[in-house]
């Protein structure tokens, strides 16, 4: 009996094996379809008519190097570096507790971040505490000091953000969100990105339509 239960048990763990399989098998072959079917479109940027000056690329970084010397200016009053005010709002809101956490979080180096960390700790924004559980790992808590020095952040973020989006509606910014998130997607598909729907407080870029928005 015992045989014939277990013979019974892995037949059907065969099929449901089989199934997940083909499921799986079938999503992934729609998803590599619709890349393919991406792919055979003709090429937005060719050779012979790219101009670097009008880039994409050129210009989020234009936008980028904006918005970080807006912040730089807004956080300097607080004596706070580019380097030291992200660190810091990330660890006060719990996104990360380590300086491994910061530095997957911020896509840097983990030798670098120690040393940003170091500089934080200087300067009373944060401490180093061992964990109860585990001595062996260090966690990073925000001094009453660091959490005062965060408490702005927000505010100066949201500033940078409502300037650069000036004349934007609603729709335009959210459909602006749903194009790089596309963006990211393409970069994770082919190698050089983090995955944006795993990203936190990032859902799935799968139901972002091809206006941007969210289906």
């Amino acid at each position: 009996m015992s045989r014939q239960s277990s013979g019974k048990g892995g037949e059907g763990g065969a099929r449901s094996g089989a199934c997940n399989g083909a499921r799986n098998g079938a999503r992934n072959g729609a998803r590599r379809g619709a890349r393919s079917g991406a792919r055979s479109e003709p090429p937005l940027f060719t050779p012979e008519k790219f101009d670097s000056e009008q880039s994409i690329g050129y210009l989020m970084r234009l936008v980028i190097n904006s918005m970080k010397a807006q912040i730089d200016q807004a956080m300097e009053p607080h004596d706070l570096t580019a380097m030291q005010w992200q660190p810091l709002y990330i660890i006060a809101n719990g996104l990360a507790t380590t300086s491994a956490d910061v530095a997957r979080r911020m896509q840097m180096d983990t030798g670098a971040v120690t040393r940003m960390v170091d500089r934080m700790e200087q300067k009373g924004l944060v401490e180093r505490v061992r964990c109860q559980d585990d001595r062996r790992v260090v966690n990073l808590q925000v001094t009453d000091s660091g959490r005062q020095s965060a408490a702005v952040v927000p505010e100066a973020l949201c500033k940078v953000l409502n300037d650069h989006l000036q004349g934007f509606t609603a729709d335009e910014a959210e459909a602006l969100k749903g194009f790089l998130l596309r963006m990211l997607e393409n970069g994770f598909e082919a190698g050089f990105a983090s995955n944006p729907s795993t990203t936190p407080r990032h859902s799935s870029t799968s139901s972002i339509s091809k206006t941007g928005k969210r289906s």
